[in-house]
């Protein structure tokens, strides 16, 4: 029998002004009718100005973001361990050539193209080049980095930091097909100069603001959710993401629930309802990592 306390969940908080919407169907791959077209409210205290994953700097706008770009790795909350997310397994060093690889999961981007090493060499390369605030010192280490083949990436360091496991594995991922023409247009105003230097000069700066002030309207990610809608000054419409790597069956030698799912639902608590209903009753954030929303 449905839980008739539970049937439409929403979170109201008084004094917040921006709705965000999200179409809750479970990020399991069958989903559960009694929530299949219903919506999970949840509100925020700004309205995110720009969906550009490169010039959030507010805690709201992230907390948007966060369910549609995803990292290589979570770091869990609970356990603080390096989970794989879009990397499928832990990041292999090489202490004598200073390098990393690591290797990626077979997914799409919520368009239905398909995510590859490419996409993560691209990602780095922009925060690099333009030396993107609040992400370059964790990349300025990272010497080069390389695809291998489309699901193998490979990065050499200049040295070791002991960041680079939880802040620089843990970037956002951009897909470069929706990047590079804006790419390439900010390249043109660095000019044909390579030299890292002269930062501050106009043409850098210029380029660099070409790329945190585009305006994202349509973001294309790879999280549990896409983008809808929206309506300026009302809400954010977030819908099921069908290409979501949690939708996607695991194989028989990976363990799926705890390791996986379990570290990505607890890195949703700074958003989720907390007492979210799950099988058995209890919460999706108790600890049950294998449980699954009703």
């Amino acid at each position: 029998m449905e839980n008739k306390k539970y049937s439409r969940p929403r979170v109201f908080l008084a004094g917040w002004l921006v709705a965000v919407s999200l179409a809750l169907s479970t990020l399991f791959a069958n989903p559960i009718p009694a929530f299949s077209k219903t919506y999970l409210k949840v509100a925020i205290l700004r309205e995110p100005k720009n969906l550009n994953p490169f010039m959030t700097s507010d805690a709201w706008t992230k907390k948007v973001i966060s369910l549609i770009f995803q990292p290589l790795y979570l770091v869990d909350p609970d356990t603080q361990t390096l989970t794989p997310w879009l990397a499928k397994d832990q990041p292999i060093y090489d202490s004598g050539n200073k390098t990393v690889t690591f290797h990626l999961r077979e997914m799409k981007w919520d368009d239905g193209t398909e995510f590859t090493a490419e996409d993560v060499v691209f990602s780095g390369e922009i925060i690099k080049k333009f030396r993107i605030p609040r992400y370059y010192a964790y990349w300025e280490f990272v010497e080069k980095i390389v695809a291998l083949d489309k699901s193998t990436v490979r990065m050499t360091l200049k040295r070791p930091m002991a960041v680079f496991p939880r802040r620089s594995l843990t970037s956002w991922i951009v897909q470069k097909k929706k990047w590079a023409p804006l790419v390439k247009l900010a390249e043109k105003k660095l000019g044909v100069s390579k030299d890292p230097q002269g930062t501050e000069g106009p043409a850098f700066q210029a380029a660099l603001k070409m790329i945190q002030t585009h305006m994202i309207n349509d973001p294309t990610g790879l999280g549990p959710f896409k983008f809808s809608s929206r309506k300026k000054g009302a809400y954010i419409l977030l819908v099921k993401n069908d290409h979501f790597l949690a939708g996607e069956r695991p194989s028989p030698d990976e363990n799926w629930g705890p390791t996986l799912m379990g570290s990505y639902l607890r890195s949703l608590k700074h958003f989720l309802p907390q007492h979210w209903p799950c099988k058995r009753g209890k919460s999706i954030f108790s600890g049950k990592e294998s449980a699954r929303p009703l």
